[in-house]
């Protein structure tokens, strides 16, 4: 999930990130709402690989108390391309959060590199004052 903002410091976006069940059934909700007809094609291979490299697959407690349908929906996902990254990660000295800032630079193995700024919060009143601290460090960082 994420909210996009905008302000006259700049836009940020905040993500919740989900793992294990709750991804699994926000997976589930996604695939429900799409059409069931699936004209693409994929790289899969006789063996089940994708591009010779296998494809990972949900451990079976994932459809543990999952209804049959929902099981069907989670195996329309297949791969749609093979993505490898090498990932840089910093953290502020400077960051007057109790979790600190940190700073994640990510490389493709197709040229495309993206960066992050982020502070970890546990409350969303939180959100506002670790927004502002990460726009300050940014304004900092790119004026050296």
């Amino acid at each position: 999930n994420n909210d996009e903002t905008s302000n006259s410091e700049g836009n940020a976006t905040v993500y919740e990130e989900i793992v294990g069940e709750d991804a699994v059934k926000e997976c589930i909700r996604i695939l429900s709402s799409l059409s069931t007809d699936n004209n693409g094609s994929t790289n899969i291979d006789s063996r089940g690989s994708f591009e010779e490299y296998s494809i990972p697959e949900f451990p079976s407690s994932f459809y543990e108390g999952e209804d049959r349908q929902q099981q069907l929906l989670l195996q329309r996902l297949v791969p749609f391309c093979r993505l490898e990254t090498q990932r840089s990660s910093y953290y502020s000295k400077e960051s007057n959060n109790a979790t600190n800032l940190t700073v994640d630079l990510d490389i493709t193995n197709y040229g495309y590199s993206v960066g992050e700024a982020e502070i970890l919060v546990t409350k969303e009143e939180e959100i506002p004052h670790a927004k502002k601290e990460i726009m300050e460090f940014l304004k900092k960082l790119l004026v050296q």
